[in-house]
């Protein structure tokens, strides 16, 4: 039986059991080592890490070996035995144990503890259906666990720069399939290749931290090769300036957000000239909003950004809302009555009395923000944050 001790630096030494079981491991620097044995028909074992001083000798390092357990089978294609096959057999703690096939298709996995396992193979050109599911004890033999490869199909293809096609290299793409995924990466010419795909549809995608995402659907036949070339491009952006509906004024200090389908993309507030900026947005549908990000917003505009189409302008009018002043005194009209609550009665059918709707007048409050700029009018409010948008008309 082969026993090795292992340093922690990789470094390796080997001897053989005698017949009675002992071993001895010479030249052993000084350091930390793990011993191992075990194989074929018996499980692996291994002692705890020990620490070897210069020119110690450690004894009583003994280790307890259970029976192995054995898989044994076969595994063939469209044209019969595969030769060259990897089988692996998955077991229920993490580890996995491989065996390649013979010429005749054939396969032995050796040394293996006994618990559940999922045995596959795999093949250049040919991919497993399934996982084959087997419960193992220790020292059991199982037998006639064969395996039936079909043969796969291929994708290949390059990724180029949508502004002048030059190759764009290290660049992530993912197959997604009906049951599986599986990923890749362009190499420093652009070229990529997914092998050993089961047939089906799969959507392809190009992605990385700076380019934005781009996609193709590709339907894979077993034996076929499909070729793609995906284009990609950087990341795009959005600017803007929001103005008051009526003058065109620029409005500073506005909070401005943009969202898309999947939520929040970016927000800030717009500089002394009413404008906005927004950038690393990938391809897509998007929002720009005028308001806090936990408000529903005053106005927004809809702009799309594509691999063509990196960057959008998108201009914002924000109508101001009007306002009513005034105080509310006890019925001597002298005494005032602080932190009242007025109504304001908007009607809309011509003054005949009708849809008449009481409207809270909000007091002021640390959200909004006050404008001086003459160009909007003295004693004009606006609501930065979006929290009043009912006095927004």
């Amino acid at each position: 039986m082969l026993v090795t001790a292992a340093s922690e630096e990789g470094r390796s030494f080997a001897a053989r059991t005698r017949r009675d079981g002992s071993y001895t491991l010479v030249g052993l620097p000084a350091g930390a080592y793990v011993v191992t044995a075990g194989g074929d028909q018996f499980t692996q074992a291994q002692s705890s890490p020990l620490a070897v001083a210069p020119g110690e000798i450690k004894k009583h390092v003994n280790l307890s070996l259970k029976p192995a357990a054995m898989i044994r089978g076969a595994v063939s294609g469209p044209a019969g035995a595969v030769e060259g096959a990897v089988v692996t057999a998955f077991g229920a703690d993490g580890l996995a144990f491989t065996a390649t096939t013979d010429t005749a298709g054939n396969y032995a996995i050796t040394a293996l503890p006994g618990q559940a396992y999922s045995v596959t193979a795999s093949a250049a050109g040919r991919f497993s259906p399934g996982a084959t599911p087997l419960t193992l004890t220790t020292g059991q033999t199982v037998t006639n666990v064969n395996l039936s490869l079909s043969r796969a199909g291929r994708i290949e293809g390059a990724t180029t720069a949508v502004a002048d096609q030059a190759p764009v290299g290290a660049v992530f793409l993912e197959a997604i399939g009906d049951s599986a995924s599986f990923v890749t990466q362009s190499d420093a010419t652009g070229a990529f290749a997914f092998d050993e795909l089961p047939p089906g549809e799969y959507l392809v995608r190009a992605f990385r931290d700076d380019l934005m995402s781009s996609t193709a659907t590709v339907t894979i036949v077993a034996g076929a090769t499909q070729v793609i070339d995906l284009r990609v491009a950087p990341l795009g952006g959005v600017t803007g300036t929001v103005r008051e509906a009526v003058s065109g004024a620029p409005l500073p200090h506005v909070a401005v957000y943009v969202r898309n389908a999947a939520g929040v993309q970016g927000a800030g507030v717009t500089d002394e000239q009413g404008g906005f900026a927004f950038d690393n947005l990938d391809a897509g549908a998007y929002q720009v909003v005028v308001g806090a990000v936990d408000s529903p917003g005053l106005v927004d505009a809809d702009f799309a950004l594509t691999q063509d189409q990196t960057m959008a302008a998108v201009d914002l009018s924000v109508p101001l809302a009007g306002k009513i002043s005034g105080g509310v005194f006890a019925a001597d009209g002298v005494t005032p009555i602080p932190f009242a609550r007025g109504l304001v009665e908007r009607r809309r059918s011509g003054g005949l009395g009708l849809d008449r709707r009481p409207r809270p007048v909000p007091l002021p409050c640390a959200a909004c923000r006050r404008l001086s700029s003459g160009s909007l009018g003295v004693g004009t409010d606006i609501f930065a944050a979006g929290t009043h948008p009912g006095d927004w008309f």
